[in-house]
């Protein structure tokens, strides 16, 4: 078994941040619909992380990434309960 990828050393503080605000997403009836921005703003700001461009855009791909994670969870469930399992 392989141990976990080594993290590029660019994207730490993205990681950093990203785990930080593993707690800050809008919640709409059909569950989480994306990051509250103003939140991880804050959270950036209280790590001494630069949220600029390159910045948003490492967290976008993060957040879009974990969405389709989600909704590809949520899908299989779907099957699932159609099918009586």
């Amino acid at each position: 078994m392989q141990g976990a990828p080594k993290l590029a050393q660019g994207n730490k503080p993205a990681w950093k941040l990203w785990t930080s605000c593993s707690t800050q997403w809008r919640v709409g009836m059909g569950g989480a619909v994306g990051l509250d921005y103003l939140a991880v703003e804050m959270v950036a700001k209280t790590l001494g992380i630069r949220m600029d461009r390159p910045m948003l855009e490492k967290l976008q791909a993060l957040e879009h990434a974990q969405l389709d994670r989600w909704a590809e969870t949520a899908e299989r469930e779907r099957q699932r309960a159609r099918n009586g399992r």
